[in-house]
């Protein structure tokens, strides 16, 4: 299965970090000094503890060097400055409402990373230039930078880094992982455009026809998109697009209704259901 790999390198990476918990799941403590308590009057460790022992995957919100920079053989060009310790409530409320409750339990058990890391602010040094990021992913984790800003956001702005947040999830961690075991049938209906350069797709339409979601300039600055691309850019149509707008798009190009059918069951059975994911409801 296309998990294998990524599967062992979650198990050897609990067993290393994991201490023990008593038999009545109450209790951890993990090696490296972090305590769970389920029955602890602070409600940040209650619902990490009850996030850890429910699921197996830690809830990090004092990011050390020891959480992000090795990722098993890779390194992490990262600085991640951890919350203070008055904002941690609110921080963890945000990526609660934007994040982790759009997610069934079958998801976050089977196909999340074993750390969520929430963070005051994430710098990306692996570039020419640093720059700060507000979501970041690798094989073992995946972070949240809630900065003070991020505690009061508009309904729009919680719409848009919650699409963020998800997008780097599922088209990144996802995708970079092999956690979508994608059938070929998906990738069969634009197999010989893939990569290529003297294809051009103006408009949507032209770009439907063909079984991509977005257009396509050709050349060498803008060719068609790769399998990969392709895969990332179905996951962002599907996250963005209104179901009643997929249903009129499907209907008129045949290539489309292919792949998302193909790419649908396949979502559907990891538990991921798009429409309840991004914070859109809410917008008017």
């Amino acid at each position: 299965m296309k998990r294998i790999y990524y599967i062992l390198g979650v198990l050897f990476g609990v067993f290393f970090f994991l201490g023990c918990f008593d038999d009545e799941n109450i209790h951890a403590e993990l090696e490296y000094g972090r305590v769970y308590d389920s029955t602890s009057s602070d409600p940040v460790i209650k619902y990490i503890s009850k996030f850890y022992f429910d699921y197996d995957k830690e809830i990090i919100i004092d990011p050390d060097t020891a959480d992000y920079v090795y990722n098993f053989q890779n390194k992490n060009d990262l600085r991640i400055v951890p919350l203070k310790q008055e904002r941690r409530a609110r921080a963890l409320d945000v990526v609660k409402e934007l994040f982790f409750n759009s997610y069934s339990a079958k998801t976050i058990k089977n196909y999340f990373p074993v750390n969520v890391l929430v963070a005051d602010s994430i710098l990306d040094y692996s570039g020419w230039n640093p720059k700060s990021v507000d979501t970041y992913s690798a094989t073992n984790f995946i972070a949240f930078a809630i900065d003070e800003g991020k505690l009061d956001l508009t309904e729009k702005q919680k719409y848009d880094f919650s699409l963020q947040m998800h997008l780097e999830y599922i088209s990144k961690f996802c995708v970079n992982n092999d956690m979508l075991d994608v059938p070929n049938a998906f990738y069969i209906v634009s197999e010989k455009l893939y990569d290529a350069t003297d294809k051009v797709y103006a408009t949507l339409e032209e770009a439907y026809n063909v079984g991509f979601v977005e257009i396509v300039k050709g050349g060498y600055w803008d060719p068609c998109p790769s399998k990969k691309e392709d895969l990332q850019q179905w996951l962002k149509f599907l996250l963005i697009t209104p179901q009643v707008e997929i249903e009129e798009i499907i209907e008129k190009y045949t290539a489309i209704r292919i792949k998302y059918e193909e790419l649908s069951t396949i979502v559907k059975e990891m538990g991921i259901d798009f429409n309840d994911l991004v914070y859109k409801k809410k917008i008017k």
